[in-house]
């Protein structure tokens, strides 16, 4: 995100020098015509009205450009916010089911592992036990949850963050609107 935010910048910059020559242009040639009470051709007015318009479309462009980039920035920051306080909320909300639950440390680390997806094997091979190990683990976790499956635990999880589908069609196309 931040090279695209210097890339924008950049356009930015180069859209002001190129609106700053415009603009430069249209002074010179309007100073030496009225300076030297020189009558302009229509090609020259016609050149003369072309930068002019070039100019005030390059400052329409940077101040619109300006503004999106800003917001997208805003917006980029809030989206970040908003993550950092639901990964905030996930490890507490997966805090406190472990302790409801009662798992001990080794199983506590290993429901943890089996939520980020890992297999009995490369659990194992993390925590430096043998496969038998991490499958009791597991399954006193499992067990202690009252789920039967990996799926079941992670939908635990899931279904605290997810209120998809529960909205009355009404409610969810009203969200949608605003």
């Amino acid at each position: 995100m931040e090279r695209k935010a210097a890339r924008a910048k950049l356009t930015i910059g180069l859209m002001a020098a190129a609106g700053l020559f415009f603009f430069q242009d249209v002074i010179f040639d309007v100073r030496q015509h009225l300076g030297g009470n020189v009558p302009y051709s229509t090609e020259e007015l016609l050149h003369l009205l072309f930068e002019a318009f070039a100019v005030l479309v390059l400052v329409v462009s940077i101040k619109q450009m300006s503004e999106y980039t800003k917001h997208l920035q805003e917006n980029s920051n809030g989206q970040q916010l908003s993550l950092y306080h639901l990964r905030q909320d996930f490890d507490d909300l997966v805090q406190n089911k472990f302790e409801h639950w009662q798992l001990t440390q080794a199983e506590a680390d290993v429901a943890l592992l089996v939520l980020r997806g890992l297999t009995t094997e490369q659990i194992a091979e993390l925590r430096g036990v043998a496969k038998g190990t991490i499958k009791v683990q597991a399954h006193n976790a499992m067990q202690k949850a009252g789920v039967g499956s990996r799926v079941e635990l992670m939908s635990i999880f899931l279904e605290e963050f997810m209120d998809v589908g529960l909205k009355k069609p009404t409610e969810a196309t009203t969200e949608m609107q605003d």
